[in-house]
Formats: structure tokens, C-alpha cells, sequence
């Protein structure tokens, strides 16, 4: 079969619903598979327009994660945007890449008001209208909080990305040396397009962290805000639809920022 035509008839069956699928009988899929494996780039084009991982952008990932995890967002769109999408549609490459390469906070920046440490990926989440949230990106994976009955506890797990639950909680480490980390609860809000954030410092070191400071304000600099962080919070942060950067200062002047992009459903 000529691989205009296969690539026509691969088409037809793949996105033209059932009835376009019927017209296409055993015997012309049949040509049509064993002609398209013979074009390999092809085959990977639709694999990646169909969700499916590639296994060549598996292997390429796996030697290039390294510097992956380096660069900025927008250079991996620019420099790497195939890697860029075969990290959103492939769990294997994904878990690799949160748990070898994606550290909580990258390495700190000193500046004179003292070290800035950046969370390595935003946190992305999308509301709907049924008042639940959507976890998307490739930043820390939420937890998924089981309660042990036999021990009336709870045991906290990674979330898959791409579920949608009432709630997203995330346990961040701030401080390993210190054992300081951060546990950050964000559930929708009682207004549309809003969602309150709770923070809860713990470890043994948050005794020592009464009196960090919270500051927020919108990625484009507007809609600022500050004042002291608790170490348990009660009164929640409410936050619109928009891009957020959140940051916690110690009183060492240490301050972690955890940029927050929160969308909803249209």
C-alpha cells in the first residue's frame, strides 16, 4: 500500500468516528499498520497526537533528564518541546523525573536580603464547576490521604497527575538539616473562581519559625499582600484565578517561593 494512501485511511479510522470506521475493513488495516511501521517518525507523530508515549522520547528523556531539569520553562518549550510534551502524556518518564530530578526547592540564589530558594516546577491546577480541582504539569504531585483503620491513622501518597478530587495537599520539605518542612492545603473557595490555601509548618523545626513571614502577589506583580505565617494556620489565604507567587521568609531571611497557576474550566 502507498503511504499517502495508508496514512489516509490511518485518518479515517483514527479520528473519523464509527461509521468512517466501518468503511475501513480488517484486510486495508491490516495493509495500513504494515505499511506505516515502515516509517517510524510517522508512527511517533501519532503516538504523541494519540497520548501515547514513544518509547525512542523515553530513551532520549532518560539520557537528557539531567539537563532537562536545569532549564527554565521557556527554553524547554523553545530548546526541547517535543521532551516538553512527552513528559505531560508519560507517567514512567514523569515519576523518573519527580523522583531522582525534581527536588523540592532548587538550589538557593543569594541576595542581599538573604537566600532565595524557588520551588523546581509550578504547582498547575485547574477548578471546575463542580467545585473540584485538577492537578496538570509536571510540579510536585499532590497527596492522597488514606485513612489506616487499623491504626487510626493517616498515610499520605502520591496522587496521579490528572486527578480530580474536593482537595489538593502537598507536603514540601524546606529544610532538610533543619527538619522543617511545609504542608500546603488548598481546597475550592466558597466564592467562584477562588480556592483557599491553608499552610502548617511541621518537623521539629517549626518551633523555631514563629515569626516567618507570608507574602503573595500576582505574577505580573498586582494584587500584593503580606503578614505573619502561623505555624497552623486557621484563617486561609483566598486566592482568584491567575498566576500567584507565594513566599515564606524566615527569620533567618531565607525565603521559599512556590509559584501557584490556578485556571478554571470555561
Amino acid at each position: 500500500m502507498e503511504p499517502s494512501k495508508a496514512k489516509e485511511l490511518a485518518s479515517l479510522f483514527l479520528t473519523g468516528g464509527g461509521a468512517s470506521r466501518k468503511k475501513v475493513t480488517k484486510e486495508q488495516l491490516a495493509e495500513t499498520c504494515a505499511s506505516l511501521n515502515e516509517d517510524p517518525d510517522y508512527v511517533a507523530y501519532l503516538e504523541e497526537e494519540f497520548g501515547v508515549p514513544a518509547p525512542y522520547l523515553c530513551a532520549t528523556f532518560a539520557d537528557r533528564a539531567a539537563e532537562y531539569s536545569t532549564m527554565s520553562e521557556a527554553t524547554r518549550r523553545r530548546e526541547l518541546p517535543e521532551l516538553a510534551a512527552h513528559l505531560e502524556v508519560c507517567t514512567d518518564c514523569l515519576d523518573i523525573y519527580r523522583d531522582v530530578y525534581l527536588s523540592a526547592f532548587a538550589a538557593g540564589i543569594q541576595r542581599v536580603q538573604g537566600e532565595l530558594k524557588v520551588l523546581g516546577e509550578p504547582i498547575r491546577l485547574v477548578l471546575n464547576w463542580a467545585g473540584n480541582i485538577t492537578e496538570f504539569g509536571v510540579g510536585p504531585a499532590a497527596l492522597l490521604r488514606l485513612a489506616d483503620t487499623s491504626l487510626g491513622a493517616m498515610e499520605a501518597l502520591p496522587m496521579a497527575a490528572g486527578e480530580t478530587t474536593a482537595e489538593k495537599a502537598w507536603d514540601l520539605l524546606l529544610d532538610e538539616a533543619r527538619d522543617l518542612s511545609l504542608h500546603l492545603d488548598i481546597v475550592p473557595g466558597k466564592r467562584a473562581r477562588t480556592v483557599e490555601v491553608r499552610f502548617n509548618l511541621t518537623g521539629s523545626g517549626a518551633a523555631a519559625e514563629s515569626k516567618m513571614e507570608l507574602t503573595y502577589q500576582k505574577e505580573d506583580g498586582t494584587d500584593k499582600g503580606n503578614g505573619p505565617l502561623l505555624r497552623h494556620q486557621t484563617i486561609p489565604l483566598i486566592l482568584d484565578c491567575a498566576s500567584w507567587l507565594l513566599r515564606l521568609t524566615s527569620t533567618s531571611g531565607t525565603t521559599w517561593e512556590i509559584p501557584l497557576v490556578l485556571n478554571h474550566e470555561n
